[in-house]
This record gives C-alpha cells, sequence and structure tokens, in this order.
C-alpha cells in the first residue's frame, strides 16, 4: 500500500470556470512550498481533491496550514478490482487496531461501482470483526475511515482540520496595521484566510522591546502566508507623538494620532500597491472606537478601510 496525504478543500469546490482553475493554481503553488520544508512533494489534484506523496508526517503538518485547504488525511492508497480486496487490505492494516475493541467504518465513496457505500462499510465491518473487533456506529472507540474513487481506496483514521477559507492571493493585496495586541493579528489572519496577500505596517512607540515583540507576533502570523513572501514596514512614529502632543489639545491627542497613523499606513499601502487597509478595531471597545469617532479619522482617506473585527 502506498502512503498519500489526502487534502480536501472547501470554498474552492463550489467555484467554477475560470475562478476555479486560477484557484486551483494558486492552492497547488502554495501546497508546494509549503512542502519545500518537507523536502518536496510529488502532488496531483482532482475535483475537490488533492493528493501529495513524500515525508506523510511532515506534509500533513504543513499542509494543514494552507489556506483554501479544508482538512488533510495521511492515508493508506490501494488499487482493487472488487469490494473483497479492500476488505482484505483494511483488515490487514486494522486488525490489531481494532481486536478487543469497539469500532466504526465510515465510507465515502465517487464513482461507478456495482456496490454502495453501505455494502462497501458492511463488507469492511466483516472482515474486522473476524479480526476480533465489534461494530458499534453509535459509540466507538475507534473511527476508521475509507474513501473510494474509481479503483481506488483511501484509508484513514486521522483528520486534521486545515483553515479553511480561499487560496492566498485570490482576493489581491492589503496592508495591515499590526500593534502589540491581539485584535489587529486576528484581523490580518482573517484577511489571509479570505485570500488577500496581507503585508504589515507598524507604528513604533515602545522602542527595541517593543518592535522585538511585535516582530514575533508578525513572524508567528506570516507562517501561515504559503505562497506569498508578505513585506514589513515599521515606521518610527515617535514625532508623530511629540508634535501631536506639542500642537494639539489633550482630548484630541487620540484621534489625531490615530489619524495620522492612518494617513502614514495609506502612503506605505499604495507603496506596495495594496487595495486597501485593515485593522483590528471593534465597535465600541474603547472610547476611539465609537462610530462617530471612527467615522472621523477616515474622513477624506482615500483608499478602503476593512475593519474584520467590527461586530466582535
Amino acid at each position: 500500500m502506498d502512503r498519500v496525504v489526502l487534502v480536501r478543500v472547501g470554498e474552492l469546490s463550489v467555484k467554477r470556470g475560470w475562478t476555479r482553475k486560477e484557484m486551483e493554481r494558486l492552492l497547488l503553488s502554495a501546497m508546494r512550498e509549503a512542502a519545500e520544508e518537507c523536502g518536496g512533494a510529488k502532488i496531483a489534484w482532482e475535483p475537490g481533491r488533492f493528493y501529495a506523496w513524500g515525508d506523510v508526517e511532515c506534509l500533513k503538518r504543513v499542509l494543514s496550514r494552507v489556506f483554501g485547504v479544508k482538512s488533510v488525511s495521511p492515508t493508506y492508497l490501494i488499487r482493487f478490482n472488487n469490494l473483497e480486496e479492500v476488505a482484505e487490505a483494511a483488515a490487514r492494516l486494522w486488525g490489531d487496531v481494532v481486536r478487543g475493541r469497539r469500532f466504526a467504518v465510515r465510507v465515502h465513496r465517487w464513482g461507478i461501482h456495482n456496490f454502495t457505500s453501505l455494502d462497501a462499510a458492511a463488507k469492511i465491518g466483516a472482515a474486522l470483526v473476524s479480526a476480533g473487533g465489534k461494530v458499534d456506529l453509535e459509540r466507538p472507540e475507534v473511527e476508521l475511515y475509507v474513501e473510494i474513487r474509481g479503483r481506488r481506496a483511501f484509508l484513514y483514521t486521522e483528520v486534521l482540520e486545515g483553515p479553511g477559507g480561499l487560496p492566498l492571493g485570490s482576493e489581491g493585496k492589503v496592508l495591515a496595521l499590526v500593534s502589540g495586541g491581539i485584535d489587529s493579528p486576528v484581523a490580518a489572519w482573517m484577511m489571509i484566510r479570505r485570500g488577500a496577500h496581507v503585508d504589515v505596517f507598524y507604528c513604533n512607540l515602545g522602542g527595541t522591546l517593543a518592535l522585538r515583540h511585535v516582530l514575533e507576533v508578525i513572524k508567528t502570523l506570516l507562517s501561515w502566508s504559503y505562497g506569498y513572501n508578505a513585506r514589513v514596514a515599521v515606521a518610527d512614529c515617535g514625532p508623530l507623538a511629540k508634535a501631536i502632543r506639542r500642537g494639539i489639545r489633550e482630548e484630541l491627542w487620540n484621534m489625531a494620532f490615530k489619524r495620522g497613523l492612518y494617513l502614514a499606513a495609506a502612503e506605505a499601502a499604495r507603496v506596495v500597491k495594496a487595495a486597501a487597509l485593515v485593522t483590528g478595531e471593534s465597535l465600541g471597545q474603547v472610547s476611539s472606537q465609537t462610530l462617530q469617532a471612527l467615522a472621523a479619522v477616515e474622513r477624506g482617506l482615500e483608499m478602503p478601510l476593512l475593519r474584520p473585527l467590527i461586530g466582535l
């Protein structure tokens, strides 16, 4: 039996025509880049599924971090002529696993066959009962999965959830304003999940230690960006803060600083050719994030400002 990593896609499977072909191309490119961490891999695809051959343990880990991937399973692949061959392979593979334990066989089938999914589950289950297991479809100790496609059967027990979303690069580029808190990295992550290339803008007010912390956060965030080498822009915002404190009434400091921050980020976005800015603001979270305040600071900004967390 061959070892192969089975990769399922989510939203991509409902796309059609050129859009789907382009998203498949982007996803394949991202998966190949991720697989470089494992020494490379042979990757093939068909509607709704990708397959990767190589270091299975490494591949299941990195491919489950690629946007556009719904889930990943390390599998055993057999090619068969009849259902008995699938049942025999399952008994060889899982006989020791089910012995003395309650199990359930879950079969998913695509293609034309002279048997149904229920027929396959019953035949495989009978072979495993002969190996010493006991069928329990309601409360199994072990769940065993078989995906049958044409004359191929993929046998597996593990399903690793992926991030889902859309392949990176399918929705253009944005510039995310990232701070030392959790909200802005989450907002950036959400945009990556929706297929956007995300570059990062950081306004440094806290010196070297603060910068080091934020760069670690950014490094973790961008470790999910397989298929894109993101750029990070760091601005020394100390002079801006000093100028605001000297020339503006204290009650307007926060608003003025945020306005200056937006304008600086918009200039940086134009340099990297980003189509929009992204922030982690949430409506009413603090006084500077009321509806009136948010509307005031972005007035006249010649660039869309996206707030993925606005309703949270």
